[in-house]
């Protein structure tokens, strides 16, 4: 294409990349938690980039931050927009106790959600890396074949965390030996 436009903001640039429709078109004008009318998750209906190579034989995987729907409410919404894989960061929990939900751990031990299945507290990950291991081993497993592999990462926004790395641990999540790592 010879020019594109953003919206400078979290939900919406997400919704508009994976479009291609200007936010009014998505309803997905502001971030997620100010959304108090219309559908609170993105409709299959927008078809998105992973529907159309999808349709044309590619494997699709995403992998890091989505907030285009309550997960706990649509744990396949990552399939309904067209990906076969995907490892999320959950972002919101509910405890299982009447009440608010709660900010899930972004950095340290983050919950996510795995190909529909949510696991809580992922022990002793980095989500930056458990997530570009996640992308890894797709392109692994996928490299004879045409792949997508999207990956929001979930880095831009505070609390701002120095990495396993900067504190001076052992990474969090180890690479597979057949994957290769980056330091």
């Amino acid at each position: 294409f010879d020019a594109s436009y953003a919206t400078p903001l979290c939900v919406p640039s997400r919704a508009q990349l994976l479009t291609g429709r200007y936010p009014f078109r998505t309803g997905f004008t502001d971030n997620i938690l100010a959304r108090t009318a219309g559908t609170p998750f993105l409709s299959a209906e927008h078809r998105t980039i992973a529907h159309e190579l999808k349709d044309r034989g590619y494997s699709t995987a995403v992998a890091g931050k989505w907030h285009l729907c309550s997960f706990e409410e649509r744990p396949e919404h990552p399939r309904e927009l067209g990906f076969d894989e995907s490892l999320c960061w959950l972002w919101m929990e509910h405890d299982g106790a009447a009440g608010e939900p709660q900010w899930s751990a972004r950095y340290f031990e983050p919950a996510v959600i795995e190909n529909g299945a949510i696991r809580r507290r992922v022990a002793g990950a980095f989500g930056p890396t458990l997530y570009a291991d996640f992308l890894l081993r797709f392109i692994e497993r996928n490299r004879e074949v045409p792949f997508f592999a999207y990956y929001p990462t979930v880095l831009p926004h505070a609390p701002w965390q120095m990495t396993p790395y900067e504190l001076g641990r052992v990474p969090a999540v180890a690479p597979p030996s057949d994957v290769m790592s980056f330091p």
